[in-house]
């Protein structure tokens, strides 16, 4: 089964998926994906000894304004 995003990434940045005790986590939305940019930007956090993998097709695209190249 494949999924596909559907949704244009809004700048949102979503850390609610994550904990500290798993050691694998699934994303499936570019805010999700955002997030761990977030965590590792801050060094708040170790990702090593854990598994992010994609569960969707996610696109990282952001929503086009009039006159503003992306």
């Amino acid at each position: 089964m494949e999924y596909f995003s559907t949704t244009r990434w809004d700048g949102a940045v979503d850390l609610s998926w994550y904990n500290g005790t798993d050691t694998e986590f699934t994303l499936t939305t570019p805010a999700q994906l955002a997030g761990v940019a977030e965590l590792v930007n801050s060094n708040t956090t170790d990702f090593a000894g854990k598994t992010i993998r994609p569960g969707a097709d996610i696109s990282l695209l952001r929503y086009e304004e009039t006159g503003k190249p992306w």
